[in-house]
């Protein structure tokens, strides 16, 4: 019951093009080459994401402070624990990049997603 309500809402999100704020983080050479899970090699030098919520393909705008970025979920994650916690996205190496000038020793930023129809 308690992943009902989550599921419903970030469905309702999807289909009606609306807003989610969630924490990001980021994966990137630890896993090149290895398949996503649509079946495709992982490259963190593309702009893709990770997560449970939103099909495969699906294209996703992320935005932090100003910047905004264009993604395309490719994987799951990220990995439930954090899932749990509250961190819904997972964004390549490269993406995650983009969004923070550079800075990925941030490591979790808050961002906000806009489903790309």
């Amino acid at each position: 019951m308690k992943y009902i309500i989550p599921i419903i809402l970030m469905a309702a999100a999807y289909m009606t093009g609306g807003t989610t704020e969630t924490e990001a983080s980021w994966y990137g050479e630890k896993y090149r080459g290895k398949l996503c899970a649509n079946g495709t090699p992982f490259n963190p030098d593309k702009m893709t994401c990770a997560s449970w919520d939103y099909p495969f393909g699906t294209m996703l705008e992320v935005s932090y402070q100003g910047r905004k970025i264009h993604v395309k979920v490719t994987d799951r994650g990220p990995a439930k624990r954090y899932y749990n916690k509250g961190r819904k996205l997972d964004l390549s190496k490269a993406a995650f990049a983009k969004l923070t000038q550079g800075n990925t020793d941030i490591g979790i930023i808050r961002v906000r997603i806009t489903v790309v129809k």
